[in-house]
């Protein structure tokens, strides 16, 4: 399996809405991180 190359989001970025079950108004922030720390989001379908 090749290794993945580190990246972070290049800003803060918010988005707001309504959540779809409460109907609460909710605001996520992604914000950039700092190096050796972060999440990976890796499909599983393929």
């Amino acid at each position: 399996m090749p290794t993945a190359r580190e990246t972070t989001v290049e800003r803060e970025a918010s988005l707001t809405g309504t959540s779809l079950h409460s109907g609460a108004k909710v605001r996520l922030t992604v914000k950039p991180a700092g190096a050796g720390f972060g999440y990976q989001f890796r499909r599983m379908d393929l």
